[in-house]
This record gives structure tokens, sequence and C-alpha cells, in this order.
């Protein structure tokens, strides 16, 4: 597991202000609802789907913008790390988070919404 680090300083109101506008209404449909948009095995195949792009950018700018946010707001770095840390554990530990950690449901899951497991038949419908 990677670390993220940012330069976080005390908000200056004379110098510092938001971002215009932190992420995206796609990037935000994305975060909220978890949708999986575009799995690709590289980061490179990401770049031409316009669809992916758009969210990876929102969620992107979400970030950002959140960041900023608590720094206006005065906490400091280590503050905006404890609440973050708080956040996901009690995240993860609710009950309907734990049972999508069950690998059967997961694997449920996946089969299901996988289309290359999905059975066609050889008979072709007409209307």
């Amino acid at each position: 597991m990677g670390t993220l680090t940012f330069d976080y300083k005390p908000w200056d109101s004379t110098k510092d202000c938001l971002p215009s506008e932190p992420g995206s209404d796609v990037g935000y449909a994305v975060v909220r609802s978890s949708v999986d948009v575009g799995d690709m095995p590289y980061i490179r195949q990401h770049v031409p789907d316009e669809l992916i792009r758009k969210a990876e950018e929102g969620a992107v700018g979400m970030l950002a913008g959140s960041l900023e946010w608590l720094r206006s707001r005065g906490y400091s770095a280590s503050q905006v790390e404890s609440k973050v840390r708080a956040y996901l554990r009690d995240n993860h530990d609710r009950r309907e988070q734990q049972a999508l950690r069950n690998k059967q449901v997961l694997q449920a899951i996946n089969e299901i919404s996988n289309p290359r497991n999905r059975p066609t038949g050889n008979t072709v419908l007409t209307v």
C-alpha cells in the first residue's frame, strides 16, 4: 500500500482561495453510487475513453476541492487524516459493506455482471 503526501499549510485568506469547480457531476455520480466505469487492466487504456477520463478527473477534482475546503476551515493535516481514517473504518464496518466483502457475494456480483459469462442461445428472436 502506498502513501499519499500533499503539501498542507494553514489557510491564508490573503493568498488562498477555493477551487472554482471542484469535481464534476460525473465524478460525483461515480463516487456516490460506486459505479465501476471501464475496468481496464492498464491506466493507459483509460485515457482514450471519454467517460472514464471525465469520471476520474471529476473524482480527483472532488478530492482536491475537499482538501482545500477542509484546509480553509482550519483543520490540520493530522486532523484530516484522522477524520478520513475514522470515516473509512466506520464505513467498512457497516453491515452492508461487510456483506459485500464476502467472497461468495463478490463472485456472484462479478458473474452476473460479466457479459462474457452470460450464455447466449442459438435462436434468433424476431419481433
